[in-house]
Order: C-alpha cells, then structure tokens, then sequence
C-alpha cells in the first residue's frame, strides 16, 4: 500500500543490528499513524514488508532486545519468545516463483524433503504454475515439524512457490533448503 504523505513527517527508521536489519515504519494512505513497514536486511541484501504499528523504535544494542510503542503508547519488548504477549503470533512466509529445470519443460514433483529446525508444526502449501501468468494451482497444507523427514505429493508445473504458515503460542522454524524429488514431465 500507498504512504499517506500528510503524515510522511511520522515516518521513522531504526535498526536491529543483531539481525543485521534496517526498518522504516510509515503510514498507509488509509492510516493517520505508522501502520506499515519495510526492513532490508543489509548483509542478505533482501527486503520484506508486513503491517505492524510502531511510532517509535530504539534497536537497543548491544545489551537489549529491540523496543518499540504504538500510538497508545503501548511498549513492546521485540525478539523475545514466540508469543504476542501471550497470545498466538501467526507468521506467514511465501517465496517467490523459482523455474524447475530452467523453466523449460513441465515438471512433475513427488516428494519435498524439508531442510530447517521446526518447534511445534507449520503448515506448508506448494504452487505451481505451468506458464508465468498462469493461475497457480495451490496444494497442500501439509504439516511439518521436527519428526518431518519427507512429505508425499504430487504436483506438476514449470516453477514452484512455497508458503509457510505457523499460528501456535509456540511455533518457531528456521529454514534451511527444502529438496524436491522432481523429473521431466513433457512440454505442455
């Protein structure tokens, strides 16, 4: 979404150097107050977006955890634990759209093999698509957690998209690299 530039004197930026990351906090064009992000995380050179409402931010090196409050001048201790103040945190990862064997043919996935460390269980759903501006077809959820070692599908197209999601008061992952059991499946 848009920035409301009434309120562009709002816009705030901060920093998380234990996670190696800038944020911008400003708000959208239907918000009076910082309502959205953008953070840039300078050594993976990656970007990510998301809403969260944050009207001051102090990154809180090196003895502390990152802070910051909202408009109502509620404190929040960030990267701590695995809750929003004891309540269920959901979090949501989606790739981007990767090319299978270069794009070229139509490829035909049997089995994923998820790389990473899981506390409790997420929900994994995969797309595909045979053409660029296709509609994806959307398959899954499939559940992975620690004891996960392989997860049986079958799904075909040219590339390939993943979504993470997770919504306990105790889920955490971090990925590695997830490996696919894939052959040719022909050219249409």
């Amino acid at each position: 979404r848009g920035i409301n530039y009434a309120q562009s004197e709002k816009i705030i930026a901060g920093g998380n150097r234990e996670y190696n990351e800038v944020w911008w906090f400003y708000p959208d064009e239907s918000n009076s107050e910082n309502n959205r992000y953008v953070l840039f995380n300078y050594l993976e050179k990656t970007w990510s977006m998301g809403t969260m409402e944050r009207t001051t931010w102090f990154d809180g090196a090196p003895f502390s955890r990152p802070f910051g409050m909202d408009s109502t001048g509620l404190l929040y201790y960030h990267e701590t634990g695995f809750a929003a103040d004891t309540s269920a945190m959901s979090t949501t990862l989606i790739s981007g759209d990767n090319d299978l064997q270069d794009g070229d043919d139509i490829t035909f996935l049997s089995r994923i093999i998820p790389d990473g460390d899981f506390i409790g269980t997420a929900q994994l759903y995969i797309n595909t698509r045979k053409y660029p501006t296709a509609t994806a077809i959307r398959k899954g959820p499939y559940s992975v957690s620690a004891a996960t070692t392989k997860l049986s599908m079958r799904a075909r197209g040219r590339s390939l998209s993943l979504e993470l999601y997770t919504s306990g008061t105790t889920d955490n992952y971090r990925l590695g690299a997830f490996r696919f059991d894939i052959q040719s499946d022909g050219k249409q």
